[in-house]
């Protein structure tokens, strides 16, 4: 299944999940491509969701560097 393309700004294959209570957790974030941390993070907009991303970032432009400094989101090292 292809999730999504280089150029893409949002994956269409992880969007669609909704519930109240949601957990997903992304293990090797920064080789996953921004566009699916993308559609997850705009898919998980209730307050019961969350979403755990493990790794160890690159650089500083990865995507899991980059879901770190997003608001509602606490690193932890």
């Amino acid at each position: 299944m292809k999730l999504c393309g280089a150029g893409d700004v949002s994956a269409a294959g992880v969007q669609g999940l909704h519930a109240a209570h949601l957990l997903v957790l992304v293990d090797e974030m920064p080789g996953v491509p921004q566009a699916v941390i993308t559609a997850l993070v705009n898919t998980a907009t209730d307050d019961g969701n969350t979403i755990a991303g493990f790794g160890n970032p690159d650089h500083q432009a990865d995507p899991l560097a980059v879901f770190g400094r997003m608001q509602r989101v606490r690193a932890v090292r």
